[in-house]
């Protein structure tokens, strides 16, 4: 419903808007009450990665000749699950240097800014969900078997 309103680009940019600066009230949480600060993060940041995943994924998969679906799916989850060990490693290794809070900043503020690719992009473009598929489908359909 969301996308059909403002358009896929919008909703896809729009929700990375919200999950990144969500992820700040986990560092600016004080000590003494972290709990609400933390609920409320989760809350708007998983909300924000159900509608980013949802409508991304729809759109992909709805603009993908089904002979290339797999790879399609395989190369989306190589990339995204892939990298999460690396991250892991990353955020233990700045941790031990500069601390556990400063290190929850670097990376709310990274995740903070992770809308901007989206947003300079032309995916920002992408209207709503049925008009999209069929100018995007007649794209994909032209591309020859790889």
């Amino acid at each position: 419903r969301l996308s059909a309103r403002l358009g896929v680009g919008l909703t896809l940019v729009g929700s990375a808007m919200v999950f990144g600066p969500a992820l700040l009230l986990v560092p600016a949480a004080p000590q003494s009450q972290p709990i609400p600060f933390i609920v409320v993060a989760l809350i708007l940041a998983s909300f924000a990665g159900i509608v980013f995943n949802v409508t991304g994924l729809s759109f992909q998969q709805a603009v993908t000749p089904d002979r290339l679906l797999g790879r399609l799916n395989a190369t989306r989850r190589f990339i995204v699950w892939g990298v999460i060990p690396l991250g892991s490693l990353a955020g233990g290794a700045l941790a031990s240097l500069i601390g556990l809070r400063p290190t929850l900043w670097v990376g709310a503020i990274g995740g903070s800014l992770s809308f901007l690719p989206l947003l300079f992009s032309p995916v920002r473009s992408i209207g709503p969900m049925e008009e999209a598929v069929l100018e995007h489908s007649q794209v994909v359909a032209e591309v020859p078997d790889a």
